[in-house]
């Protein structure tokens, strides 16, 4: 099954998954989700961004410890 095969399969549950996301959104603070949550949400919203095509946002981008941003 190819993106557009599995695009169209899934688009019937498309609605309803957006509307418990948006739920969830609005129950779940960030301050009660854990570090594995927290890199795991920003693991999935990186994929979309890169696929969108925009730029990561600068707090995203890793550093080392001593404090030098690479982009």
């Amino acid at each position: 099954m190819n993106g557009p095969d599995l695009h169209d399969f899934l688009a019937p549950v498309r609605l309803s998954a957006v509307q418990q996301l948006i739920d969830l959104m609005n129950r779940v603070k960030v301050a009660d989700l854990t570090t594995p949550e927290v890199l795991g949400l920003v693991a999935v919203f990186e994929c979309a961004d890169a696929r969108t095509n925009a730029g990561m946002a600068p707090e995203l981008v890793l550093a080392p410890r001593n404090g030098e941003v690479r982009p």
